[in-house]
């Protein structure tokens, strides 16, 4: 009894121990309450299709920071290309994806931007912060490039158009295909088809509207001679995407010390090498493919140019020269807002790569660059107004007003440009520092003396600048350029032994100089005047043919208007001398060169060449004409060299209407006779072909009423 008593208290002694806990627990639930309410449920970043994953992009700011980061704890240094980091991080067991299972198509390893978005989304990553997303922009590079030059370029793209680096993803081949299906693919020398590559480049065009082309080095990108990379462009344009170019830092800097030196020469030299049938590719079928698709009646392994490929090298090369002609702009005003002064010779420059790509756009951008170059303030003080090179960019000014008056405004203007350089070149010493300049104002004096058909003061005014340029031993490219100018002199052309003379001593000039198309255009200006000569002449003008002929193959730009000039005149030599299937050859080339040629501009007399084609080895200009017509749907679509073949032709047809309704009541007998008599000259024209032979030419006239046919 004693004992339960003595247990009871300690019953009651537990009791309050419980009231006592009681307040505990209602405290832990007045501390837990708050806690819990405002979690919200976790929101699952939706699975994404398979034409999703095919166009994610990467972050910049992932690239810039944790892939740079990345490649230099693996490699040592971010100045690896990238086959080097394919081999480290791309695949392998080293790679993010390995082990990984492919979102894709199901398989064990994925890709590089698959392992970026499995990480970030195990790690509980939010959905905003995520380091891949929708690209924003396709990246057209080479993989020959650097990580540094690579990255540094993108980083400096999104820098000077303000772009969120977060929010701006890149669709990087390397990085956003599944490199380990590559090289499974290889390793088991599976061809995998064109269709699949087109649909892994043509979908992330399709979603940016903006391919980004990475520029390195500046003067001569990789990219140029890239099959796949020529083919972005082709199809960037086709889709209605833009294309923009990104260069980086250290290649800007170089770009603006050329600017201020030398110009943008090297980089137009390269321009116009580009040739999508000389384009190489890792895999030789793609190349192949990528031909085919272009034209899909040529022979991808023939050397033969394709009409299709020629007119895709132009539309190329005119989308990339506007696009550096944009970023060129880009840095001037940002450069000439921080500087408030630029140096004349830079203003000239600038203004001179504005104005490449033609047009009235540009025409108009060409003329603002000139018109800060003439008002900007006199500052330094030691580079005042009255120097040469301000007087070098009045002349190209006024060069810029003569040729484009009709775009940016008043051709009045030139008679007091010329006026203000005339007044400093008064007050100059006559000393090799101002000769240049001089000469310049001299050619431009001759210029306007041939307008005004004072064919004396014209031939004078060039004497007076190659005897000033001889005096002074000034650069020998300008001097050759003014003795072949003085050498087209109406007045010349007439004395054959002066044109002779001049152009011997331009070639003289040139021969010791680095090959270049100025060079090859003297000697076969010289090559056509020899070939009006006697027997030992014709002999010197064919050797002369032949070099100018290597020469613009060295220099890879058969497709300059210069190496057309040489295949017109060429061809005239031949057809001369009975080589009537080389000659139509030449004209052939000719015709490819002057239809699709580099500069678009409509300058060069195309009716002419084509006229002297149809002439002389059968060519239909109404078949030329014609296949442009159906292409373009109209005479305003066509390019504006073919715009004035195609005028000149319907009015052709305008003029021959009569003559057709006569050719068409010719009797049947008579075509069929005039068809057995081509036959018959052909083969005459075959055996009287030799070297320096001369073959008979004859004429056949059918005669309907008062008209003429000659077949």
């Amino acid at each position: 009894a004693p004992t339960q008593e003595a247990v009871a208290p300690t019953q009651e002694a537990v009791a309050p121990t419980q009231e006592a806990v009681a307040p505990t627990q209602e405290a832990v639930t007045a501390t837990q309450e708050p806690a819990l309410a405002p979690v919200q449920p976790t929101v699952l970043r939706p699975i994404l299709t398979e034409e999703e994953l095919l166009v994610q992009g990467i972050s910049v700011t992932y690239l810039e920071d944790a892939f740079q980061a990345e490649v230099e704890q693996k490699l040592g240094t971010i100045d690896h290309h990238y086959y080097d980091v394919n081999k480290a991080m791309l695949f392998g067991p080293n790679s993010k994806g390995h082990r990984r299972t492919c979102p894709r198509d199901g398989k064990e390893h994925c890709s590089y931007i698959d392992a970026v978005r499995l990480e970030e989304e195990e790690a509980g990553v939010p959905d905003h912060q995520q380091s891949t997303g929708p690209a924003t922009l396709m990246l057209s590079w080479t993989w020959g490039a650097t990580v540094r030059a690579v990255v540094g370029a993108i980083v400096r793209y999104c820098e000077i158009h303000n772009l969120d680096k977060s929010k701006t993803f890149i669709w990087q081949c390397a990085l956003c295909n599944n490199q380990f299906r590559v090289e499974e693919k290889k390793a088991s020398k599976e061809v995998v088809p064109f269709s699949d590559f087109e649909k892994k480049f043509k979908g992330p065009i399709l979603q940016t509207k903006k391919v980004l082309a990475l520029f390195e080095p500046w003067d001569k990108p990789g990219l140029l001679t890239r099959a796949w990379c020529l083919y972005e462009a082709s199809i960037a344009g086709k889709y209605g995407a833009t294309y923009e170019v990104a260069i980086p830092q250290e290649q800007e800097e170089l770009m603006w010390a050329a600017l201020s030196a030398d110009g943008m020469q090297p980089l137009l030299d390269a321009f116009d090498q580009v040739d999508v049938q000389k384009a190489k590719a890792f895999n030789e079928d793609d190349r192949r493919n990528i031909l085919r698709h272009i034209d899909r009646a040529m022979d991808p392994d023939s050397p033969a140019p394709s009409l299709a490929c020629l007119e895709l090298n132009v539309t190329i090369v005119k989308r990339m020269r506007e696009a550096f002609c944009r970023i060129t702009e880009s840095i001037y005003q940002r450069r000439r807002d921080l500087a408030g002064w630029l140096p004349y010779k830079l203003v000239d420059n600038v203004a001179w790569v504005l104005s490449t790509p033609g047009g009235s756009k540009w025409h108009g951008r060409t003329h603002e660059v000139y018109e800060y170059g003439v008002a900007q303030p006199e500052r330094p003080p030691e580079l005042v107004r009255a120097s040469p090179d301000f007087v070098w960019m009045l002349m190209h000014y006024n060069k810029h007003l003569t040729d484009t008056a009709s775009d940016v405004g008043d051709k009045a203007r030139c008679p007091a440009i010329m006026l203000q350089a005339e007044a400093i070149l008064a007050a100059a010493p006559d000393d090799a520092r101002w000769a240049p300049a001089r000469i310049q104002v001299l050619r431009a004096q001759s210029q306007l003396a041939n307008q005004r058909q004072d064919n004396h003061m014209h031939y004078s005014l060039l004497v007076e600048a190659i005897e000033l340029g001889k005096r002074h031993q000034v650069d020998p490219v300008l001097r050759a350029g003014t003795m072949k100018n003085a050498a087209k002199c109406f007045w010349v052309k007439k004395k054959r032994p002066v044109q002779l003379t001049l152009l011997r001593g331009a070639e003289q000039l040139l021969r010791g100089l680095r090959p270049t198309v100025g060079y090859a255009s003297c000697c076969e200006h010289l090559a056509t005047v020899l070939s009006t000569g006697n027997y030992h002449e014709k002999q010197e003008a064919w050797n002369l043919f032949h070099r100018v002929e290597e020469m613009f193959r060295r220099l890879a730009v058969e497709h300059h208007h210069t190496f057309g000039k040489f295949q017109e005149s060429y061809g005239t030599l031949l057809f001369e001398q009975g080589q009537f299937c080389e000659a139509k050859e030449r004209f052939m080339g000719a015709l490819h060169v002057y239809l699709v040629g580099r500069r678009g501009d409509g300058t060069f007399d195309l009716a002419r060449v084509v006229d002297r084609t149809r002439v002389k080895v059968g060519f239909n200009l109404e078949r030329l004409a014609n296949c442009a017509l159906r292409g373009a749907g109209s005479v305003d679509g066509l390019p504006e060299a073919l715009e004035q073949v195609a005028e000149e032709l319907l009015e052709q047809n305008r003029r021959e209407g009569k003559m057709q309704k006569h050719l068409k009541k010719l009797p049947c007998r008579m075509q069929d006779l005039a068809a057995e008599l081509d036959e018959l000259l052909c083969e005459g024209r075959e055996a009287a072909s030799a070297p320096y032979g001369y073959g008979g030419m004859a004429h056949v006239t059918v005669r309907g009423g008062r008209d003429t046919m000659y077949r």
